[in-house]
């Protein structure tokens, strides 16, 4: 199990303005109005940040994901794709399942086109992304795992598989996937709680370890395989 730091989301009473504030390794406790302030060696881990747009090099292959889906470029070929066919792929989904699909897109509901990454891990000539459509509303309906093979001419992308829970990630693109040996992982949010999710990059065979039974927010350090929770 990796470490995973914990943050507690900062509470404020209305009627007394109590409150617990942390900034710069400074946590602030007002109560009646007396103010106590402690000092931390060691400042809390830095929330994950939110870009519109996340590019990889992989030798002469370009990849670019933005708000219009996945960019391609090598060698002076270019593709764009937003991966519309995913959802009404017949070898994801059965048929009553796709024209559920189609009926959803067509009253607005949901978008086929891909909306976000939740992150992606370059190994070698391949790029796996995890990647997900939202609602209208916002929220997640569908995440995959995908592969991209930078050494074909023209790059492809399949997919392979799926986390063993959806991601906790917000906006176009994010940074909440890691490798471990030769497993992707992630911190997900699954039917029984949150924790950490494994996906073999051999078989697609996924695992989950349970870390709590919820969370506000959870993602990696920058830089690192630690992960962090925000509670609140």
């Amino acid at each position: 199990m990796l470490p995973v730091a914990v943050l507690v989301a900062a509470q404020q009473n209305a009627m007394t303005q109590d409150s617990v504030t942390y900034r710069d390794g400074l946590i602030s406790v007002v109560l009646a109005e007396q103010r106590s302030q402690v000092r931390i060696a060691d400042r809390l881990p830095e929330l994950p940040r939110t870009v519109s747009r996340q590019m990889f090099q992989l030798g002469a292959t370009k990849v670019t994901f933005d708000k219009d889906g996945l960019l391609i470029e090598k060698n002076g070929w270019k593709g764009r794709s937003r991966l519309a066919s995913v959802p009404t792929s017949d070898v994801l989904f059965t048929p009553e399942i796709i024209a559920e699909h189609r009926a959803m897109a067509n009253r607005g509901e949901i978008s086929l086109n891909v909306s976000a990454m939740n992150g992606a891990v370059a190994v070698d000539d391949k790029l796996y992304m995890w990647l997900r459509w939202e609602r209208k509303t916002g929220e997640s309906w569908l995440e995959g795992v995908f592969e991209l093979d930078a050494s074909l001419e023209q790059p492809t992308t399949k997919f392979i598989g799926k986390m063993p829970g959806n991601s906790f990630a917000t906006g176009v693109a994010n940074d909440r996937l890691r490798l471990d040996g030769e497993e992707l992982i992630a911190p997900v949010r699954a039917q029984e709680g949150w924790g950490l999710g494994r996906f073999k990059l051999a078989d697609g065979t996924t695992t989950f370890e349970k870390a709590a039974s919820q969370a506000k927010d959870a993602f990696f350090v920058p830089g690192s395989k630690m992960m962090a929770t925000v509670r609140g």
